[in-house]
């Protein structure tokens, strides 16, 4: 059984999958959504909703914040969710770039290397995860206004760096 299928058998989870990106050519998010709903065994299918456009910023943190679980390898998924204080599960294929923001949110544990991909592993991490929500809550929402400040210091770091090159002109 697949990973969506044991969650909701398990947990009756509802599979919510977005669409991040629709390109004309076809290299886009269409291709994998079609492909994940041809692998849900059909008594499942009930549970699953495709959010089918592409919403802005505000309506997909929205959204984001009414889940319990988000399990995404989209760095923006992550990030919203530990900003909405929603535990998650971050796949990571780029190079680290999801892993080193999970670390900085102390939340690494629940990070796994695309390359080194297990299932087993993935469904450990899932079910820790649920079972640990409320303390994950608890722990995003007290380091969130950490990565805030971190945030705001980084842009102010760019705009006095952007100012800086605006007078050497």
């Amino acid at each position: 059984m697949c990973i969506r299928d044991s969650l909701i058998a398990k947990y009756n989870a509802k599979v919510l999958l977005f669409y991040q990106s629709k390109f004309e050519i076809g290299d886009d998010d269409t291709i994998a959504i079609k492909e994940i709903i041809l692998q849900i065994k059909r008594t499942y299918l009930k549970n699953v909703v495709v959010f089918k456009q592409i919403y802005d910023l505000e309506k997909y943190a929205e959204l984001i914040g009414l889940c319990d679980l988000i399990i995404s390898t989209r760095a923006i998924a992550v990030v919203i969710s530990i900003m909405k204080r929603v535990p998650v599960i971050g796949i990571d294929y780029a190079l680290g770039k999801l892993k080193g923001f999970m670390e900085l949110a102390k939340i690494e544990q629940y990070c796994v290397d695309w390359n080194n991909l297990d299932l087993d592993i993935l469904k450990e991490k899932i079910n820790l995860a649920i079972k640990n929500r409320l303390y994950l809550k608890r722990k995003l929402a007290s380091i969130s206004s950490i990565l805030r400040k971190k945030a705001f210091l980084n842009a102010q770091l760019l705009l006095k760096l952007i100012m800086t090159k605006e007078k050497q002109t």
